[in-house]
């Protein structure tokens, strides 16, 4: 399954999480998926390059259950679900970016720091992993 988030116009301009879907190969929605709680913070950045692997922009949304969520944009403004986790069980209250690619997460009770050499490189690792589950040919998607 595939997760896709649907996006839509916020105050200021800013985009704001309408929905997070769960999506089956097929492109429907997987029978019993969860729907998401509430979005807490959005955090828009670029994850430098790795070695070979070039720069891309991505998008952490952070829920009221504690959990986070990153999604890989293209530049046709499609989101790629990387990867989710949940490093405290509070309310996740703020999402922020610093230096390169640091990411500080506010819950509720704790405060949590991902360093950004480490960040870069589970982020790299996963898009290279979404990239090579979709594998495509010259003729269209295989």
């Amino acid at each position: 399954p595939t997760e896709v988030a649907c996006w839509s116009p916020g105050a200021g301009g800013v985009a704001a999480c309408a929905s997070v879907h769960t999506v089956c190969g097929d492109g429907q929605a997987a029978a019993g998926a969860p729907p998401p709680s509430r979005v807490c913070d959005v955090v828009c950045f670029r994850v430098p390059a790795l070695a070979s692997r070039g720069a891309f922009a991505c998008m952490c949304v952070g829920f009221e259950t504690g959990e986070l969520r990153i999604f890989r944009a293209d530049a046709a403004g499609r989101l790629t679900f990387l990867f989710a986790t949940r490093a405290h069980g509070s309310e996740l209250r703020r999402l922020r970016v610093r230096g390169a690619c640091e990411l500080c997460v506010l819950h509720e009770a704790a405060l949590v720091l991902v360093d950004g050499d480490s960040l870069r490189g589970v982020l790299h690792s996963c898009a290279r992993a979404a990239a090579d589950a979709t594998s495509y040919s010259p003729w269209g998607p295989a």
